[in-house]
C-alpha cells in the first residue's frame, strides 16, 4: 500500500532532481515537475513533484498555486509511469481520454517557497501491445507534507507511431501554422498576468469564445500537429473564470473528457453553459466543424 499521512514528510529522496525530460514528453527541462519515482507494490507507485512559487505561466493568485500545476503533474505522472513502470516504448503517443480532480479548499495554498508534493498512484493497465499495455488508467492521492492535497483520476491510450499515423492519415497537418484567432480577452478576466497566456478570443456572443492556438513555451513545449489536451483544459479553466468575472474564482473540482483530435488550422469554439448558481459547476464544451471535441465540468471555488 502507498504511504499516507505524516509519513509522507520523510520522502525526501523523491525530491533530489527532476526526472529525464523525455520520460514526460517535455523539451524544456524547466517545465519538468516530477522529481522522483519508485514502485510501491503491484501496480502502485510513489512520485515526487515540485510546484514552483514563481513561474511565468503557472501564476500565483490570492496566495494559491495555479490549479493547472495539478493538471500538469497528473499528465507527467502518467507518462513517466507508462514508460518507466510498464515499458511503453519511447515514441509512443499517450492520448488522454479522461482527467479529473477534486481538491480541498486549502490544497493549493502557497508555502513561503516551492511546494513538494507526493503522488501516491494506483494503476490499471489495459490490453497489451507486445509487452506494454495499450492503455493506462490511474488514480492518485496527493499530499503536501501531512496535508491531503487532493485526488485525481486519468485514463489514456498508448499508441504506437504506426497506429497514430493511420489515425491521423488524411487530416490537415500544418504544425506551426495555427488558425489566426482574434485578440485575447483581457488577461485579468481569466486569471493571467500576460496577454500571451490567454487562450480565449471573444466572438461577440456571450459565453462563447474562439480558442487561441498560438505558439506558447508551456502549452506548445514541442511541435504538434493537433491541439494538445492541456490547451483544451486551460481553455475550460479560463472560460470558467471569464464566465464568473468580475467575481474571481478558483477551482474545487474538474472532470474533463476528450472525444476527438482537433486540428490546428481551423477554429475551435469554446462554449460555457450558464450555471444555475455562482457556486454550481460550469459545463464547458469545445467543438470544431460542428464536431464535439471535449467537455469539462468545472466546480468553482471562491477566492478571498
Amino acid at each position: 500500500m502507498g504511504l499516507t499521512g505524516p509519513d509522507l514528510r520523510h520522502e525526501e529522496s523523491l525530491f533530489e532532481q527532476t526526472i529525464p525530460r523525455r520520460l514526460v514528453h517535455r523539451t524544456a527541462v524547466t517545465e519538468v515537475l516530477i522529481t522522483g519515482f519508485r514502485a510501491d507494490g503491484p501496480d502502485r507507485y510513489l512520485l515526487g513533484a515540485q510546484w514552483p512559487l514563481c513561474h511565468r505561466f503557472y501564476r500565483t493568485v490570492h496566495g494559491r498555486h495555479d490549479p493547472f500545476l495539478l493538471v500538469e503533474s497528473v499528465r507527467q505522472a502518467g507518462l513517466l509511469i507508462g514508460h518507466a513502470g510498464y515499458g511503453v516504448p519511447a515514441g509512443h503517443a499517450f492520448v488522454m481520454d479522461h482527467l479529473a480532480f477534486e481538491i480541498p479548499a486549502d490544497a493549493l495554498a502557497c508555502e513561503p517557497t516551492h511546494s513538494d508534493v507526493v503522488l501516491s498512484v494506483t494503476c490499471r493497465p489495459t490490453g497489451r501491445g507486445g509487452r506494454a499495455p495499450k492503455g493506462l488508467g490511474y488514480t492518485m492521492e496527493l499530499h503536501r507534507g501531512a496535508r491531503h492535497a487532493g485526488t485525481a483520476r486519468a485514463r489514456a491510450r498508448c499508441i504506437s507511431p504506426a497506429v497514430l499515423a493511420r489515425l491521423r492519415a488524411g487530416q490537415v497537418r500544418r504544425c506551426g501554422q495555427p488558425f489566426a484567432a482574434g485578440p485575447p480577452v483581457p488577461a485579468e478576466r481569466v486569471g493571467k498576468a500576460h496577454p500571451e497566456d490567454v487562450v480565449l478570443s471573444a466572438t461577440g456572443e456571450a459565453e462563447v469564445w474562439t480558442l487561441r492556438c498560438r505558439p506558447h513555451p508551456v502549452l506548445f513545449d514541442h511541435p504538434m500537429d493537433h491541439v494538445p489536451g492541456n490547451l483544451m483544459i486551460e481553455a475550460m479553466l479560463q472560460a470558467t473564470r471569464c464566465r464568473h468575472w468580475p467575481r474571481q474564482v478558483g477551482v474545487r473540482a474538474l472532470s474533463a473528457n476528450f472525444h476527438r483530435y482537433a486540428d490546428l488550422d481551423r477554429p475551435v469554439t469554446v462554449r460555457a453553459a450558464d450555471p444555475i448558481g455562482d457556486d454550481e459547476p460550469t459545463l464547458v464544451s469545445l467543438t470544431q466543424d460542428g464536431e464535439h471535441l471535449a467537455d469539462g465540468l468545472i466546480t468553482p471555488a471562491a477566492l478571498t
